[in-house]
This record gives C-alpha cells, structure tokens and sequence, in this order.
C-alpha cells in the first residue's frame, strides 16, 4: 500500500499544479474581459473632449444605476475631481472615484481597477486622461463585475470538481493497477 501511495504523490502534485493553472488562466482570462467595452468608451470620449467638444454633450443620455445595472456607464471628471458629465447614479447622485486614481491617470494617461464605490457595488473602470487649450480632467468609464463575478464563481466550482474526481479517479486507478 505505502509503494502505490508513493507513487500517487507525484500524480496529485501534476494534478494540484494543473488544476490551479486552469483556473488562474480562465480567471484572468474573465477578470481582463471586465474591461470591454470600457476602454474604447474611456479613450474614445477624452479624445473627443481633448478636441473641444463639451463633455455634457459626448456622453450618453440617460442614467445608468450602478448598484443595479449592469450597462456600462460614463462619468467625466475635471483635475481637481469635480464632475462635469455624468450618465452614472449611485443612491441618486453621481459617485466620485477617489483622487488617487485621477491622479493615477494623470501622471500615466490612463488607470484600469476595480472600483467598490460602497459595500456590494464593484465595478472595473478605465479611466484616460485628457486635456485641451480650455480644461483638463479624466473621463471613467465602468462597468458591474457582477456577471463576470459570477462566472468566476462558477469556474471554481467547475475546476474544484474536476480536481476531486481527477484526484479520486487517479488514487484508485492506482490502488487497483499498480504493481
């Protein structure tokens, strides 16, 4: 019995190593995709207000909730923080992202997180820098990670599966066949 242990060990280290590849790999995979169609909304209105055109008028209509939708949503801030534009609500009033990331973008023309504007509202936003001959800010464009979230959730579960049958199916076969 102790032989066969011995050479399940090495089988379980493939296995463990495999499964864990599996699941960063698709994680990643899912959490990068979070970032669409964020980054063309974010880059595309700063062009468009870098090239004079009034912040108010290149975001899109509407009001987006963000606690509850999961549409993408725009919110167009000066330098200093102050919000010029906005389609986004959070408890109907605009959020404010903190200063940080204005800075952020600032200094390196454009910032991409996960941002938790309160408890149970998580969103990935890309925020671009921008600046013309009249003002200067940054325009965030986010999204919910709720669907995506989810579907990390679930290939857990999926991977987390497949490791224990793996496993158990490797530990057997290796009771019942080896030598």
């Amino acid at each position: 019995m102790i032989p066969k242990i011995g050479r399940f060990i090495p089988l379980a280290i493939l296995i463990t190593g495999l499964s864990g590849l599996v699941y960063w790999t698709v994680q990643q995979d899912i959490r990068i995709g979070s970032y669409e169609p964020q980054i063309q909304m974010s880059e595309d209105t700063a062009t468009r207000i870098a090239a004079g055109e009034d912040p108010k008028k290149v975001i899109p209509t509407g009001s987006i909730d963000v606690a509850k939708s999961v549409a993408p949503y725009v919110i167009v801030y000066d330098d200093k923080g102050n919000i010029l534009a906005s389609d986004a609500t959070l408890n109907n009033q605009t959020p404010k992202i903190p200063q940080g990331v204005l800075d952020y973008a600032k200094a390196n023309g454009q910032d991409r997180v996960s941002w938790q504007p309160q408890g149970g509202v998580r969103s990935a936003i890309i925020v671009t820098h921008f600046s013309n001959s009249k003002i200067s800010g940054s325009v965030l464009a986010g999204r919910s990670l709720r669907e995506p979230e989810k579907r990390i959730d679930m290939l857990g579960t999926q991977v987390a599966l497949g490791y224990l049958v793996t496993m158990l199916g490797t530990f057997v076969t290796i009771l019942v066949f080896a030598k």
